[in-house]
């Protein structure tokens, strides 16, 4: 078996563009369902909502991202390294909340620069679907080809983060969920249904 070295590579050029315009629009689709009392969907696809303080604002920040837990330890993965507004955010703010379904935590993040901690956590990640996840990391770290075999020779060429859940409520201001939608869905929803009704009757 492979022992990873210590981490000392810093992470390649971007490979994949760092999102913008639409595609950010897009990626921040999951704030949408959080708000509307979703955050239950979200979980079942591993997608947390991370509340960091802005570095120079202040104010909350907050940022759906893919998750991984082990024990009480949560791991993220950054696609654009040290890159992301969150990851600098957490750098300068490390007290940060998270939203897995309907629970929010108190965490405290932690750039992991273990080299065994990151292959363990790229191990979690491509575990439920290997083929999808090799061609996420082929792409962020410009190998030709991934595999289980060759993950321990790009462990430190990817940013990885670790969050450590604490006992006591988060003490930053979470994402809260906005259920005025439900009563204009549910009235809506009855009368298509209730015109559909008639429209077949007659």
């Amino acid at each position: 078996m492979l022992t990873p070295e210590p981490r000392t590579a810093a992470p390649p050029r971007q490979v994949i563009p760092y999102p913008t315009g639409l595609t950010r629009i897009v990626l921040r689709t999951p704030l949408l369902l959080q708000r509307a009392g979703l955050g239950w969907l979200l979980n079942l696809f591993h997608v947390t909502i991370l509340t960091t303080q802005g570095r120079k604002s202040g104010l909350p920040r907050h940022t759906p991202i893919e998750y991984r837990m082990h024990g009480t330890k949560v791991y993220m993965v950054s696609g654009w390294g040290e890159q992301p507004n969150w990851v600098q955010n957490l750098k300068a703010h490390p007290k940060v909340a998270l939203q897995t379904g309907n629970r929010s935590y108190g965490a405290t993040a932690h750039i992991v620069d273990d080299t065994g901690e990151i292959l363990r956590t790229l191990f979690l990640f491509r575990k439920r679907a290997p083929a999808i996840y090799d061609a996420l990391i082929a792409r962020i770290t410009e190998a030709e080809e991934v595999s289980a075999h060759s993950l321990p020779d790009l462990a430190n060429q990817l940013t990885v983060v670790r969050l450590d859940l604490e006992p006591e409520g988060p003490a930053l201001p979470v994402l809260q969920a906005d259920l005025r939608w439900v009563l204009p869905v549910v009235l809506t929803t009855g009368a298509a249904l209730a015109v559909i009704g008639r429209v077949r009757r007659s």
